[in-house]
This record gives C-alpha cells, sequence and structure tokens, in this order.
C-alpha cells in the first residue's frame, strides 16, 4: 500500500496492479516531498539567492556561466568583453566599466520615445536620420536592380520576379493577379528604354516607379480588382520617384531610422520592411568580404519580417560583408528555428506565458523538465525590468545580467567629461 497526495490533501490508496507511477502522476497523483529525492527538488528563492551570492563573492559564477574568478579567491567583475556577437556579429566594447555600444530595452524605449517626437534627446546625441514612411517618401526605389560589381550588370527580369514574389506573399495573390503584375512592371521597364535581359547599366535611364506600374495596370480594366489589393503601395508615395532621391548608398553609409509605426495596415508595414531587407540583401552580397564590422541592422518587432527570404541569408551571410544583425520580438516563439539558429547571444527578458517560458528552457538547457529546467522558469519569471538572462557559448548555461539604461550612461560619461 503507498501514501499518495491529490490537491494537497493526503489520502490512502493502493495502486491497481499495472499501472505505473507515471500514470499516477499524469492522474494528478504525485508523491510527498518529503519522499521525493532531494535532487529532484528545486531550491527555494531564499536559497538560490544566496547560492549566487556565494558565487559573486568567492569570483567563481558556476550557477551563473563559466568561472571568472582567478583562483585568488578574490571576486572579479563580470566583464562581458569575451562576447563577440550580439544576435548576429556585434562586438561589445566597454570603456571606464562600462558598455560603450548595448542595444537594451531602454535605448529601444528611448529610440521609441523620440521617434514619435516626445524624446528627441536619443536621436539627437546619437546623430540618427529619422525617415516616416508616412510623410516622405524612403530613399531608395523597390524597382531598381542590383548591380554585380564583378560584371557590371544589372538583371530586370530577375528582379521583377523578387519584387512580384514578395508582393504576392504579404497580400496573398493568386497566380493570375500575381503574372499580370509581372506583366505590367514588364511593360513599364519596357516602356523606360530599359531591356529585360542582363546588360551593362545605362545612368541616363532611370528605373521606373510604382506609379508608373499603376497607370499600367490603370489601362486594362480587368486588373482592376488587383489595383484595389495594392492600392496603398500606388497611393501612399512610400518610395523615391526619381534617381536623386533614390540613392540607396548614401543611405547606408549613415545612421539613419526607418519608422513604419503609423503606415495604415499590416500589409503595408510587411511590405516595406521587406522591400528594405531585399534592397540591403541585393546591395551587400556584391560588395568586397571586409571581414570587419562596418553596419548594424536593428531590427525591432522582427515578427513581421521573420517569414522574408532575405532576413536568414542577412544573418548567415552578413558578417562577411560588416553587417551585424540584433533582433528584438516580443515573444521567443515568434522567431523560427532557422532565425534563432543564426543568433550567437540571445537575451531573455521576464516572460510570463508558459509556451513562452518552454521555449527558453529548449533553448537555454534543452528540455522542459527536470531541476535545470524549472530553475530557468524561475528565473525568467522573477526577472525586474532592466534586468536579463544572457546564453551564449560563453556563458553556459546562462548568466544574469543587469543593463543600465541608456540615460544612465549617457548622464555618468557627461558627468565624467566635466
Amino acid at each position: 500500500m503507498s501514501r499518495w497526495v491529490k490537491r494537497g490533501r493526503r489520502c490512502r490508496r493502493t495502486p491497481a496492479p499495472g499501472i505505473s507511477s507515471r500514470r499516477r502522476r499524469a492522474y494528478g497523483y504525485k508523491a510527498p516531498s518529503r519522499l521525493r529525492p532531494r535532487s529532484a527538488r528545486a531550491p527555494s528563492r531564499h536559497r538560490r539567492q544566496h547560492l549566487i551570492d556565494e558565487a559573486a563573492r568567492r569570483g567563481c559564477y558556476k550557477l551563473l556561466g563559466k568561472p571568472s574568478g582567478h583562483g585568488d579567491g578574490k571576486p572579479q567583475p563580470r566583464s562581458l568583453g569575451s562576447l563577440d556577437q550580439l544576435f548576429g556579429v556585434l562586438p561589445w566594447s566597454w570603456h571606464d566599466g562600462r558598455p560603450s555600444s548595448l542595444a537594451d530595452e531602454s535605448t529601444k524605449w528611448s529610440l521609441r520615445q523620440s521617434r514619435s517626437g516626445s524624446d528627441p534627446s536619443f536621436v539627437d546625441a546619437e546623430g540618427f536620420r529619422v525617415y516616416d514612411a508616412s510623410f516622405s517618401p524612403l530613399p531608395f526605389n523597390p524597382l531598381t536592380p542590383a548591380i554585380d560589381r564583378r560584371q557590371d550588370l544589372i538583371n530586370p527580369s530577375h528582379h521583377i520576379h523578387e519584387v512580384s514574389d514578395i508582393i504576392k506573399r504579404i497580400y496573398k495573390l493568386g497566380d493570375q493577379q500575381a503574372f499580370r503584375l509581372r506583366e505590367a512592371i514588364k511593360r513599364a521597364y519596357e516602356s523606360a528604354g530599359i531591356s529585360l535581359r542582363p546588360a551593362p547599366l545605362d545612368p541616363g535611364k532611370p528605373f521606373p516607379s510604382f506609379e508608373v506600374v499603376q497607370q499600367e495596370l490603370i489601362d486594362d480594366k480587368a486588373n482592376e480588382p488587383l489595383l484595389g489589393r495594392l492600392s496603398p503601395i500606388f497611393d501612399l508615395g512610400l518610395f523615391a520617384t526619381d534617381a536623386g532621391q533614390a540613392n540607396f548608398e548614401e543611405f547606408l553609409q549613415s545612421s539613419a531610422v526607418i519608422r513604419l509605426g503609423q503606415l495604415p495596415s499590416d500589409e503595408v508595414k510587411n511590405s516595406v520592411a521587406e522591400f528594405f531587407l531585399m534592397a540591403l540583401y541585393n546591395y551587400l552580397i556584391r560588395q568586397t568580404q571586409t571581414h570587419t564590422l562596418g553596419r548594424l541592422l536593428v531590427l525591432d518587432e522582427a515578427w513581421r519580417v521573420v517569414g522574408s527570404p532575405f532576413l536568414s541569408p542577412l544573418m548567415r551571410e552578413g558578417r562577411a560583408f560588416g553587417l551585424g544583425v540584433i533582433i528584438a520580438s516580443q515573444f521567443p516563439r515568434d522567431l523560427p528555428e532557422a532565425v534563432r539558429g543564426s543568433t550567437a547571444t540571445r537575451l531573455f527578458f521576464s516572460q510570463g506565458q508558459v509556451e513562452q517560458i518552454r521555449e527558453i528552457q529548449r533553448t537555454i538547457v534543452g528540455k522542459t523538465s527536470g531541476p535545470e529546467a524549472d530553475h530557468v522558469a524561475s528565473v525568467v519569471r522573477g526577472l525586474t525590468p532592466l534586468s536579463c538572462v544572457l546564453h551564449s557559448t560563453q556563458y553556459t548555461p546562462f548568466a544574469r545580467v543587469t543593463l543600465s539604461p541608456y540615460f544612465e550612461r549617457r548622464t555618468a560619461t557627461e558627468q565624467d567629461a566635466s
């Protein structure tokens, strides 16, 4: 006869023959805590904090990550200088004990406030230029094909299929509608005197804009349903229409923020974001491989573009061309495996949803049950604002990190300078 506990009340039950302990637990029964082995009990919150403080005092973070002590028994600072990547290839440099380059929740908050016009200090201090697609056209034309620097050729036909595939996937067009769109873009190229075959770039022939494609569709009344679906792209004036405005290379040389929050629908926002990723990828892969970080791409609310066929190649191949990538999303499950697998360092902030916590457990310890997984779940649930869990090859299974807000670091820098 065995003793079991159900819903906090002790009762005596005789288990039926042939029923295993796993099935008993599945039906709501579990052994009392005093009968469970000590290894199966998760440490209490006070006990965990005591172990963390003791590890910090000894200078050895075996609970949080790799040891940082030097064997002399003195506590050492938790330097993150060994990190060479943060969601891509972001080097982490330090100045006077503070990180000089750090994308955290407070920085994102400051950026959002500055973009809304209520706090321009962040943008002004960092020298960012804000492009608001709802008020002015973005400085690139999605219908401009990439130039192959090795052969100095362009391939308009290949580029037309890329653009039409993006629009078809985002707006859920049918095959016939996608065909009509491609034919209209082809006629727009031919009207501009540009051959659809690979040919050298002629600077004297500007590429057509979406307004020209709209005129090509208007000429046929059978295209009215397609015009209705794509009217935001045609009517809002989202992209540059002349060669003087569409200078993507000059745009990449500056520090800029593209604001999409005030665009009317998710389809418009997603299409603009994917057109930008397409232009960036086509530009980078035709440059010389530098293997030195020269650009940093930050994607907030990255769930909008995780389905883009250009995001994963950018994260995999971008480091060879000097591109670092930081992606941020509200929930870990928003990012597919192909995107998560391309990240070298992951920062997890507080989560309360069970499915999201399980995803963090699988990422850090590879399982969702057991003492280690339970410990990860308790830590993630108890994280305070501006504190997070850092997981990388240098810190296994994880390290608890407290981030310094941007305004505090800037204030400290100004005080030191004065």
